[in-house]
Order: structure tokens, then C-alpha cells, then sequence
């Protein structure tokens, strides 16, 4: 917990000393501002320099004065394999010292430790403990409603039902007769066309 805590303080130290560095260079010498960026890209810091430091660095090269202070620090500072050799040193360093491996390995699981992300979250975890059963309840009552609802639906359906056969009960045949697809009607309707066919003369035939 120490070693975090001196290392963190460590870090704010630096990044505050070279703040001040920086524009204490800008108020007392020529530098501008352009130059202090690209000094910072080509410092041999194994990560490359972000975005908005390139963006800047680009619309300074309009600028004459900008473009020659520019290039004179690219010839001055810039190599292509400082960066590699940096690195393929930090391997030999963890090949042969095992005490500074041991100690890697620690940041490395302190830093995944530290990390927390959605992807870490179990699918079956919940942020709230009570999540789920108030999820499950809340299911359960709307799924409780629509069997009330239908049930309700079905008992108005069946009291209409009861209601009308009553009536037509209560009316006798004539109710039935009425109805266009009752097989009283149909029965007598079919008769009385048969009957008419039967007493009919065919047409005479004409020359």
C-alpha cells in the first residue's frame, strides 16, 4: 500500500515539475511552443505520442519559423531504433534478473486487480441484492393480472351466452325461425320451393 501510495506521489511530483519546467521555458528562453511538443514525441518514450500532440504538431509545420525549429529537433533526436533497443533491453533485464521479474509480475497483477470493467461482472451477479426477487415478483404480479384479466373476459363471455339462450327460450321457435341460419327456416323455405317447382308447367317451346 505504501509503495502505491510513494509512487503515485512520485508520478504527480514529476508531471508537476515538468509542467513548471515547460513554462518556465516559454517565459524565459525561445522556445515555442511547437518545439516543446516535439520534443515530447521524440523523447524515446516507448508509446507513441497521442493524437492531439501530432494534430498540433502537424499545423505548426505551416508556419515557417515553426517548420525549420521542427525539423532541426526531428535531425537532433530522432531515431528509429532507440526504442527498440530500450525494449530489448527491459527483456534481457527480466530473462536474467529474477528478483525485477518477481517484482513485474507483482505490478502487473496489482494493475489487473485494479481494473473493473463490464466484462468482469459475472451474468449471474446483480449490482442490488434484491434485484432479482423484486424482478421475479414484479413477473410474477403481471402474469397474476392477465390470468385475472382473462379470467374476468371469459365470465362476461359466458354470462352473454347463458343471456341469449335464455332469451331465445323465453321466445320459443319464432326466435329460431327468425335467425337467417336457423334449419327450421331453411327446412320450410326448401319445401315451399319444391312444392312450387311440382305445380309449375314446364315453358312452351317455341318454333
Amino acid at each position: 500500500m505504501e509503495d502505491n501510495y510513494f509512487r503515485e506521489l512520485k508520478k504527480q511530483a514529476y508531471f508537476f515539475f515538468k509542467t513548471n519546467i515547460k513554462m518556465a521555458r516559454l517565459a524565459l528562453t525561445d522556445v515555442t511552443p511547437a518545439q516543446l511538443l516535439t520534443e515530447e514525441a521524440t523523447s524515446g518514450n516507448p508509446w507513441p505520442p497521442d493524437s492531439p500532440t501530432m494534430r498540433e504538431i502537424t499545423r505548426a509545420t505551416f508556419e515557417v519559423d515553426d517548420f525549420f525549429r521542427i525539423v532541426e529537433i526531428l535531425h537532433k533526436r530522432f531515431d528509429w531504433g532507440h526504442s527498440v533497443r530500450k525494449l530489448s533491453g527491459r527483456v534481457i533485464k527480466l530473462l536474467e534478473d529474477q528478483e525485477f521479474l518477481q517484482q513485474e509480475r507483482i505490478k502487473a497483477r496489482n494493475l489487473n486487480r485494479g481494473i473493473h470493467g463490464f466484462g468482469n461482472l459475472n451474468r449471474r451477479s446483480f449490482p442490488f441484492p434484491d434485484s432479482r426477487p423484486v424482478r421475479l415478483n414484479y413477473n410474477k404480479h403481471l402474469h397474476s393480472a392477465s390470468n385475472d384479466r382473462k379470467m374476468a373476459i371469459d365470465e362476461k363471455e359466458e354470462e352473454t351466452r347463458k343471456n341469449a339462450k335464455g332469451k331465445l327460450k323465453e321466445n320459443g321457435e319464432n326466435m329460431e325461425i327468425d335467425h337467417p341460419f336457423s334449419p327450421i327456416k331453411h327446412h320450410r323455405l326448401s319445401q315451399s320451393l319444391l312444392q312450387n317447382n311440382g305445380h309449375s308447367s314446364p315453358p312452351p317451346l317455341q318454333n
